[in-house]
């Protein structure tokens, strides 16, 4: 065999097989990386509307006990503001384990329950309070790892690169 020739022959198929295997790889990495980003936005909005919906919720419930919310208004939207927790908390995708890991549908009715008959300075605010600093210190960390992953692990956790054993 002749290196020379085969060399000149490698040389060859590598200047076309080289930069589109460089481009795939490119691709593939610039996906992750996209997707990676993705995800993270679509937790952060997640978090953020469920935060809102609870810290909407629980000034209601307070200015409901206080009596600033006229008495004939009171019921309907301590109403609606239960029911908007309640959705809120129901239909998030891509935070639900965290949702319940921290127990938080739980939480916000136990919470809420002995709100509704009890002192709104009391343990169930201490509750609510601890609940939503949980959940903040839940979505900071989901999202600080989220964005520390880099694509080289991302590569070679990804499903693909898994060997499948028989």
């Amino acid at each position: 065999m002749n290196w020379t020739v085969f060399a000149a022959y490698a040389k060859g198929i590598w200047a076309a097989v080289g930069p589109l295997l460089g481009v795939l790889v490119g691709a593939y990495i610039a996906n992750r990386n996209q997707r990676q980003h993705w995800l993270a936005d679509c937790k952060k909005e997640e978090y953020r509307e469920l935060l809102t919906a609870m810290t909407t919720g629980l000034a209601t419930f307070i200015r409901a006990k206080g009596n600033v919310i006229p008495a004939g208004e009171r019921d309907r939207a301590v109403a609606d503001s239960w029911s908007n927790v309640m959705e809120s908390i129901h239909n998030k995708i891509f935070i639900a384990p965290q949702i319940e890991r921290l127990s938080i549908f739980t939480l916000w009715a136990d919470a809420l329950g002995s709100f509704k008959q009890g002192n709104p300075t009391g343990p169930s605010m201490e509750l609510l309070g601890k609940m939503l600093r949980d959940l903040r210190d839940a979505a900071r960390n989901d999202l600080i790892a989220e964005s520390q992953g880099s694509w080289f692990q991302n590569f070679l956790s990804s499903p693909h690169n898994k060997r499948v054993s028989k």
